[in-house]
């Protein structure tokens, strides 16, 4: 295979069965997974008791939200980054 991006659709087109993630070790790297993980479960059970999930709880304009790349200081707060 050659570059990321095929590894990740061979990945994604090979998962099979939903795997035990119980006695997974997890490194570093793995933190923003987990997280998500986390966020994703905590959705589900606040949808099945009736609750509107985190981030549906308030008016945020999505459509509004983009990336940007910029170059700053270290002591530079990152929300004045330039658009």
């Amino acid at each position: 295979m050659y570059g990321v991006l095929v590894e990740d659709y061979v990945i994604a087109e090979s998962m099979g069965p939903i795997s035990d993630r119980t006695q997974e070790y997890l490194g570093s790297s793995d933190a923003l997974i987990a997280k998500i993980r986390w966020h994703l479960l905590k959705a589900v059970r606040d949808i099945q008791e009736g609750k509107v999930p985190s981030g549906l709880d308030e008016e945020i304009d999505y459509l509004g939200i983009r990336s940007t790349n910029a170059v700053m200081s270290a002591d530079m707060d990152w929300r004045l980054a330039p658009k």
